[in-house]
């Protein structure tokens, strides 16, 4: 009994001991208020049972992530989260726990920054299932890292609805990448394109949980086996089957489920090199893929850049090659896709020097622009190549889909083919014509020396005739109109002496039209000008009957010189002598709008951006609805606004320019303009209207905003397609990011304007663009304007779901 007596309270001394052991034992597992990490190595805070770490991650000689890594695994170390993977920290730069959060200072002691921000931090910890965590004073949990992944998913960690991680942007580097896993409201789990999430066409792996996708299930659970289940949040209850069938787990195994920069997510184990991995013997301590998403990485949509191929390796990896008749944007970085070679030569070209090359089970799904049904191959290519606008055609039994650059999501295919249009010089000289299948390039050696010496004996007569033509003809109508003193009524008739003189003998080059070069030049009555020398007729279009063509050109140019508004460079005169062709304007001191854009190094002021895109909408009112003849000026671009001293805009180079007159509305001719602004019109054979320079007007406008070209194949792959992306920050309230500058409320929504703008005089179909007059009130404020489709039209509803298009509703135009 008085042994009982003794040992009873020894007991219960004991137990106090052991409770004090572990209180104190948690006390020091606890980070407290002021504990500092820096960037040395041995500077970590660790879980206690040593599996991972939290502090400063070395990426490169002088760079660090903050994060939490497996700490027991050897070298290099496993990033599983990370706070700053877009802003790398220098060396020497320290944390400190902070009763805001963790403060960040920089090698010089100076705050950089505070994450999160937060009142009220008592403690953190360094979980044993990697999850940091902050607490409060009571130790209850205020913020952990588990609500905030980034590419990386581990055993007992909930993603709730909403929620999504990113792809590193390469192996080899931490950034965010170009994929996300989302899991979406409707309680589906998705991978996609992180740029075109919300693009359900674009969703390339989806894990739905049926009919509780509205109820039930509202957290995504980590298995403790690294498998993914959808669970009810009130009780953490598994309502479906874990995805992926089960692997028995082994006890050594450490586990984590990542979104690779490939685009597919895998779960994976830790194989230590005694032969645990999945497939076989694996000796070399590694991660071991247990499953994934997805076995071919082709089927990532964007896996490989704008206007490339996707080819598995035999090590089932992603290769990314062009075409033929494209280029790598970048060799080193193949991702980044391809450029065509021969772009600004397609449409100018004859048509008989392009050619349909064949790739058999290639296709590249959306990007259609027209498709035409009942068609044969042979049918299907010469549409594509009697188009200009289409580079590419896939034909799938009896359909024929049309596609223009950029094209995206390219991939090998068994159920179709492609043919891709490509200059027949650009061609590498071993490949025989026939692989190229053009149905009008013969062959013989024979019939091309034939044609040849036939072209050079036309050419020897034309040559003739022209001399017999300007001697006799042409001559003494100079003569008249020298006598004369004008060419019509306020230009004036320079002679040749005259211009070399003003401009000492063409010695300071301007730039390039588009007929010729242009020089400086001073007149004897002080005026500044500029001089066009023309390289080559100006009037393009084949009569048949010389000397129609030049009373047109003369009446054109008539009608361009008395023309006067303060939007439209002045024309002062002409030369017509011998063979001298010379136009002379007025001079424009601060050059080409094109130069101001893109290549001066300045970004150019809202206000002046603004003021500049409204000019050029007065100065085509005026030509299209103020003129006496209506003129269409076909080249509307950057280069071709020139800006005075006070950077007021003014359309100039009428060398396309095509009269229409008071009784024609429309006027059928040959395509005119510059790639990239042209309208889809000028390729349809169909009949000519004011709304293709509404259409150039529009893709400029869009460059004036953003101060970028149209197709920027060194962008984002969001960004590339300038229309596009405007589309879809208007669509998501984002506008902010088209331009540098802090707008105010005002000019934010005179953003929205320009932008609303820009997209509707850029529609595809032309009844969908505004008239002039409509652009002008637009930009002017004076008229409302509805939210309008996405300027590249979707395929028909018969194809959408084979190509991955989403259709766009109809919103009709407030005229």
């Amino acid at each position: 009994m008085a042994a009982s007596q003794v040992l009873l309270p020894l007991a219960f001394i004991a137990y106090l001991l052991l409770l004090l052991i572990i209180y104190v034992f948690g006390q020091q597992q606890q980070i407290s208020i002021s504990s500092i990490v820096n960037t040395s190595i041995d500077s970590k805070w660790i879980s206690p049972n040593g599996e991972f770490a939290f502090g400063f991650y070395n990426i490169k000689p002088t760079q660090y992530l903050i994060g939490v890594w497996f700490d027991e695994i050897d070298i290099p170390k496993t990033l599983v989260w990370i706070a700053n993977r877009d802003k790398p920290l220098e060396e020497g730069s320290t944390l400190q726990l902070n009763v805001t959060g963790l403060n960040v200072f920089d090698s010089q002691g100076k705050l950089q920054t505070i994450f999160p921000s937060l009142t009220g931090v008592n403690a953190a910890e360094m979980r044993e299932n990697g999850n940091f965590v902050l607490l409060d004073i009571s130790n209850n949990t205020i913020w952990q890292s588990f609500d905030h992944p980034t590419d990386t998913l581990l055993p007992g960690q909930t993603l709730k609805r909403g929620s999504k991680i990113y792809s590193r942007a390469t192996n080899a580097t931490y950034s965010t990448g170009r994929f996300v896993l989302a899991y979406q409201k409707n309680g589906d789990l998705i991978l996609s394109l992180a740029e075109r999430l919300g693009d359900n066409s674009s969703d390339y792996w989806r894990l739905a949980i049926g009919n509780n996708s509205t109820v039930g299930a509202s957290n995504l659970n980590i298995s403790t086996n690294g498998y993914l289940c959808f669970a009810d949040s009130s009780s953490d209850a598994s309502i479906t089957p874990c995805s992926v069938s089960a692997r028995k787990a082994k006890e050594h195994a450490v586990r984590k489920v990542s979104l690779d920069a490939d685009g597919i997510l895998r779960g994976y184990l830790w194989s230590k090199g005694d032969g645990d991995g999945d497939e076989g013997n694996n000796p070399t301590p590694s991660w071991v893929p247990a499953w994934k998403a997805l076995d071919n990485p082709c089927q990532v949509s964007g896996q490989c850049g704008f206007n490339s191929i996707c080819n598995v390796t035999q090590d089932m990896l992603a290769s990314c090659t062009c075409p033929p008749g494209f280029s790598l944007v970048d060799k080193q970085y193949p991702l980044k896709g391809c450029l065509q070679n021969s772009y600004d030569q397609i449409c100018s070209a004859n048509a008989s020097t392009a050619v349909m090359m064949e790739l058999e089970s290639v296709d590249w799904p959306g990007n259609d622009y027209a498709t035409i049904l009942s068609f044969n191959e042979s049918e299907c290519k010469q549409a594509c190549l009697d188009d200009c606008m289409c580079m590419v055609a896939i034909y799938e039994i009896g359909i024929c889909w049309k596609k223009a650059n950029p094209l995206r999501d390219g991939r090998i295919t068994s159920s179709s083919k492609a043919f891709v249009k490509v200059l027949s010089k650009v061609l590498p000289p071993s490949t025989a014509p026939s692989e190229y299948e053009d149905p009008r390039k013969e062959s013989s050696d024979t019939l091309i020396i034939s044609i040849a010496f036939s072209l050079v004996g036309c050419f020897s007569a034309l040559i003739v005739v022209i001399l017999i033509i300007w001697f006799f003809v042409c001559l003494p109508k100079l003569r008249t109109l020298q006598e004369k003193g004008s060419f019509s009524e306020g230009l004036k008739a320079f002679t040749y002496q005259e211009l070399s003189s003003a401009t000492k003998g063409f010695k300071e080059e301007l730039g390039r039209g588009a007929f010729g070069m242009v020089y400086k030049g001073k007149l004897l009555d002080g005026r500044m000008i500029a001089v066009k020398k023309l390289e080559k007729p100006m009037n393009q279009d084949s009569r048949g009957d010389g000397g129609a063509g030049e009373k047109e050109f003369r009446a054109e140019m008539n009608s361009i010189g008395a023309t006067h508004h303060k939007n439209l460079v002045q024309l002062y005169g002409f030369c017509e002598e011998s063979s001298h062709r010379l136009l002379v304007y007025e001079y424009m001191s601060n050059g080409s709008l094109d130069q101001v854009l893109f290549k001066s190094g300045i970004y150019l002021d809202w206000n002046f951006r603004v003021q500049i895109a409204l000019g050029i909408a007065r100065g085509l009112l005026y030509l299209h609805e103020e003129c006496m003849n209506q003129i269409l000026h076909c080249d509307i671009k950057p280069q071709n606004i020139l800006l005075d001293e006070n950077l007021n805009a003014k359309i100039s180079d009428f060398g396309m320019a095509k009269l229409i007159r008071a009784e024609q509305t429309r006027t059928f001719t040959q395509t005119r303009g510059t790639i990239g602004y042209i309208a889809p019109e000028w390729h349809k054979n169909v009949a000519i209207t004011v709304k293709v320079d509404i259409y150039s007007f529009g893709v400029m406008l869009l460059e004036i905003i953003c101060c970028r070209k149209t197709l920027d194949l060194d962008a984002q792959d969001n960004e590339m397609v300038l229309s596009d992306w405007a589309y879809d920050c208007l669509k998501r309230g984002r506008l902010r990011k088209l331009v540098m500058e802090q707008l105010s409320k005002e000019e934010l929504s005179e953003l929205e304007r320009m932008v609303l703008v820009g997209l509707w005089c850029s529609q595809q179909d032309p009844c969908f663009r505004p008239s002039t007059k409509a652009v002008v009130q637009m930009l002017e404020g004076t008229i409302e304007i509805a939210v309008p489709p996405l300027p590249t039209p979707p395929p028909s509803p018969s194809t959408a779901a084979s190509h991955g298009s989403t259709s766009t509703d109809h919103i009709s135009f407030i005229r």
